[in-house]
C-alpha cells in the first residue's frame, strides 16, 4: 500500500492527495513525499526527470560490513558426501507420503500418539496448493485470528550401517517456524521459511530400528506474504556422516589485471567429533573440463581442534574461462 502527496506549487504550500491508498495495516504502511521543483504549473515532467531525496526521522548509524564480517552468525550446513565409508546409502530422501494434521492432540509429539487418523500430505509441497486451509479464520486485514500450527508425523528406518556415524536430519525449506521432535524428543528449533537447515539426531535414533520424525510448523498470524506458502516445501533427507566430518568448503575465484592467470580462494572447515582426532588433513586436487589433473600447490590444508576452518589461496595458470558458448567446467574433489 502506497499514499502519493504531491507538492505541485511554487509557494512550497503542500496540497496533500491521497492518490492511491490501499486498506492494508497500519503499522505496514509507508508515505513517500514528492517534491517537484523548477517547473511551470501544468507542465508534464518524465519520471526520469525526478530528484528522489529522502530521510530518517533520526541518522541512521554507520555500521561497516565488510566481505568477511562476523556482525552475523553463519549457520553451519555440513557439505553432503557422495559416499561415507561403511555407509550404503549415506544420503536417504524422506520425500513422499507423510501424515499430517491441523489439529493435533496434546503431545502430539510423542511416540503414542498415533497419526493414523491424521490426513496424508506430499512432502516436498505447498500446503494451500495440495488443499489444505492454511489461513484458518480471518481477523482484520487479511490476518488470521490465531497462529496455526501444521503437524507432519512419519516412521523412518535407521539403517544399521548408520552404527557409529553421524545422523543428521537436513530440512532444505520448513516454511516457517518449526520444531523437530525425534522418538518425542525436542531436537531444535528453527526460523526462516526458506533456509536449509540441519538436526543432530544422533542421540536420539538406534541404528537399525525405526524412529518417530514429528515436525511443528507454525503459520505465524502476523506474517506478512502476498503468496501463501505453508508446510515443508523443501526436501527432507536423512544423512549419515562420519564422526569427523566436513562443515563448509567453498571456493572463491578472482583474476589478475589481464584476466589470465587466476587465484582460487579455498575456505574449509572441520567438526573433529572424536576425542582421539585432534587433527586432520584435507586433500584436494582440481581437474579441468576434459577431466585432466591440474597441477596446484598447495593440495592440502592442515586442521586441528586450535583451528577447526582455515582459507588457502592456491594460483592457477591459465584456466579456461567460463562464459555462455563455452562452459568450461572445473571439478574440485576433496
Amino acid at each position: 500500500a502506497m499514499n502519493w502527496y504531491p507538492a505541485v506549487d511554487k509557494s512550497n504550500q503542500t496540497e496533500r492527495t491521497t492518490v492511491s491508498a490501499d486498506r492494508f495495516l497500519d503499522a505496514a504502511r509507508r508515505y513517500v513525499r514528492i517534491t517537484v521543483t523548477d517547473f511551470e504549473l501544468g507542465s508534464k515532467a518524465g519520471i526520469a526527470e525526478f530528484k528522489v531525496l529522502g530521510y530518517a526521522s533520526e541518522p541512521l548509524p554507520i555500521v561497516p560490513v565488510g566481505p568477511d564480517t562476523n556482525g552475523w552468525p553463519r549457520p553451519v550446513i555440513a557439505p553432503l558426501p557422495d559416499s561415507v565409508k561403511g555407509v550404503q546409502r549415506p544420503i536417504i530422501d524422506l520425500s513422499g507420503t507423510w501424515k499430517f494434521t491441523q489439529t493435533p492432540v496434546q503431545g502430539f509429539w510423542k511416540n503414542s500418539a498415533e497419526p493414523s487418523g491424521w490426513s496424508d500430505a506430499k512432502v516436498p509441497a505447498n500446503l494451500e496448493v495440495l488443499g489444505f486451509d492454511i489461513r484458518g479464520k480471518q481477523g482484520g486485514d487479511w490476518f488470521p485470528d490465531r497462529n496455526i500450527e501444521n503437524v507432519y508425523k512419519k516412521s523412518i528406518s535407521i539403517p544399521q550401517d548408520y552404527q557409529g556415524k553421524k545422523v543428521l536430519l537436513r530440512f532444505e525449506a520448513a516454511f516457517d517456524v518449526a520444531r523437530i521432535w525425534v522418538n518425542g524428543h525436542l531436537v531444535r528449533t528453527h526460523r526462516g521459511g526458506f533456509t536449509t537447515f540441519d538436526c543432530d539426531i544422533t542421540d536420539y535414533v538406534t541404528p537399525g530400528e525405526d524412529a518417530w520424525v514429528t515436525v511443528g510448523i507454525t503459520a505465524e498470524k502476523n506474517f506478512v506474504e502476498y503468496q501463501h506458502v505453508r508446510g515443508l516445501v523443501g526436501e527432507v533427507k536423512l544423512v549419515a556422516l562420519p564422526v569427523d566430518y566436513m562443515t563448509r568448503l567453498q571456493t572463491e575465484t578472482t583474476f589478475d589485471a589481464t584476466y589470465t592467470d587466476a587465484t582460487l580462494k579455498l575456505t574449509a572447515g572441520m567438526m573433529l567429533g572424536s576425542a582421539a582426532t585432534t587433527n586432520a588433513n584435507l586433500e584436494f586436487s582440481l581437474t579441468d573440463p576434459d577431466g585432466k589433473t591440474v597441477l596446484i600447490e598447495p593440495g592440502s590444508m592442515p586442521l586441528s581442534a586450535q583451528s577447526l576452518e582455515q582459507t588457502i589461496n592456491i594460483p592457477v595458470k591459465s584456466p579456461l574461462k567460463w562464459d555462455a558458448e563455452h562452459p568450461n567446467l572445473y571439478k574440485l574433489p576433496t
